[in-house]
C-alpha cells in the first residue's frame, strides 16, 4: 500500500496509527455485534476492557496517555501495571508456565523510526518525484 501510494507509514514520521488501525479497530467492530457488549451497553452500562501495557518505561509513557482518556462506552483496566509487572517479568512469568514468550508486536515500518525525520522526508519526496 505504502509503495503504490507513494507514501510512508505514519510512524516513520512520528505517529502511530497502526495499533488503532490493525488491533483496536477490528475488537470495536466485533464488540459492536456482540451480544453480552450491546445488552450492557443498552443497559446503560459500560464494557470493561483489559489492556496489556505492563509496569515498564515505555508502558507507562503510553498508560498515561491512555487513562486521560473519557470512553462512553469502555472502562479500561491494566492488569499488569496493577500487579507491577515489566515485560521482563512477563516473559519469565510466560516462560514458568512452560510456554514459549511470544515476540513483541509490532509493525515491520518500526524500524523506519531508527531514520532521521529529515531523511524519511528526503526519501518520500524522491519516490513521488520518481512516480510522476
Amino acid at each position: 500500500m505504502a509503495l503504490t501510494n507513494a507514501t510512508l507509514p505514519s510512524k516513520s514520521l512520528g505517529g502511530s496509527s497502526c495499533s488503532l488501525k490493525y488491533k483496536k479497530a477490528p475488537q470495536d467492530a466485533f464488540l459492536k455485534t456482540w451480544q453480552p457488549a450491546i445488552d450492557a451497553w443498552a443497559r446503560g452500562q459500560k464494557v470493561t476492557r483489559l489492556i496489556g501495557f505492563d509496569a515498564g518505561k515505555r508502558d507507562t509513557i503510553r498508560y498515561t496517555h491512555a487513562a486521560k482518556i473519557e470512553d462512553p462506552l469502555y472502562d479500561y483496566r491494566y492488569p499488569l501495571r496493577g500487579w507491577g509487572m515489566d515485560r521482563e517479568a512477563c516473559e519469565r512469568r510466560i516462560a514458568a508456565a512452560g510456554l514459549p514468550v511470544p515476540p513483541k508486536s509490532s509493525c515491520w515500518f518500526l524500524c523506519l523510526q531508527m531514520v532521521s525525520r529529515l531523511i524519511t522526508t528526503l526519501y518520500l519526496c524522491a519516490i513521488k518525484l520518481t512516480a510522476v
